[in-house]
């Protein structure tokens, strides 16, 4: 039987992993400050392309994709474990098509886009912004 949110919602967390909740919500913070942080340090999003960022920095956008998507899974989140996958997805292209079609401001509205979800998740099961940790450096 599913864990009941404050209100009637799309997300349904099985009993006995409110703990895994509250730790996915931790690490997502972490993910989507470092995401944020990896593209916001290029050019500006107008100009720039994937192709910006070294190989490294696309390994770690990955891996953190990846993370978030299998964190997700688990939970059964799956609003957020699509939008995750969304973004491995565009990564994924930009490399295939040499990296000059893939702008940086899609990457960007995946984050946003995990950014609100997260955001909603928190709300829904009454978590608060203080209830989780700053994001790990």
């Amino acid at each position: 039987m599913p864990v009941s949110p404050r209100h009637p919602t799309q997300y349904d967390v099985k009993p006995g992993l409110e703990r895994a909740l509250h730790l996915f919500l931790n690490e997502l913070d972490t993910h989507i400050y470092h995401l944020q942080t990896t593209i916001l340090q290029q050019k500006p999003v107008d100009t720039a392309l994937l192709e910006d960022l070294n190989e490294s920095e696309i390994k770690n956008i990955e891996h953190r994709l990846h993370t978030i998507k299998g964190g997700a899974g688990f939970l059964q989140l799956r609003d957020i474990q699509q939008c995750a996958a969304n973004g491995e997805k565009i990564v994924e292209s930009g490399k295939k098509k040499s990296k000059t079609e893939i702008l940086k401001t899609q990457l960007q509205g995946v984050i946003d886009t995990l950014n609100s979800q997260a955001q909603e998740l928190r709300a829904v099961f009454g978590y608060s912004e203080e209830d989780e940790q700053a994001p790990q450096v």
